[in-house]
């Protein structure tokens, strides 16, 4: 129980030395907003999962998408355009891992794993937020199949 709390001592922590990252979607359909310096409850966010999630925002802090690893959501809370059916799993503590693409503005990977003996993998994923809704370009292409969570 110490460790549980250690942890959330320390991503909350974490999340204010992260102006950018200022909002946080996980568990059922909720979320938090750190943008007022202290962490606010929100409740419009559209993951429902027990287990492994990503959100990510803009470096002014502003949402600009997220997902369970299965599905990704934009900034609207929509499915973003070819954002279903991504191979992390609801089971999977790390589903999803969103990493800025090195040196080009506006594109994103997501990494995702699936759970337990699962058949598909370590995977990656391109997202392009260049647009207002945003679109994933390339989906669930293979890294490493004798991967799990």
């Amino acid at each position: 129980m110490k460790r549980f709390f250690a942890t959330v001592f320390f991503l909350f922590t974490y999340c204010f030395l992260l102006r950018a990252q200022q909002v946080w979607y996980f568990g059922n359909g909720a979320g938090l907003d750190f943008s007022s310096g202290v962490p606010k409850p929100i409740y419009d966010g559209k993951i429902f999962t027990l287990e492994g999630c990503a959100t990510v925002c803009d470096e002014k802090g502003h949402l600009l998408f997220y997902t369970d690893g299965i599905t990704v959501w934009n900034k609207f809370h929509k499915e973003m355009q070819n954002g279903m059916g991504l191979h992390g799993s609801r089971s999977s503590t790390q589903s999803a891992l969103i990493v800025p693409h090195p040196g080009v503005k506006g594109k994103y990977f997501v990494f995702t794993t699936d759970e337990k003996a699962g058949r598909q993998g370590l995977c990656y994923s391109i997202i392009d937020v260049s647009s207002q809704e945003g679109v994933v370009i390339r989906k669930n292409i293979p890294l490493l199949t004798l991967s799990t969570e």
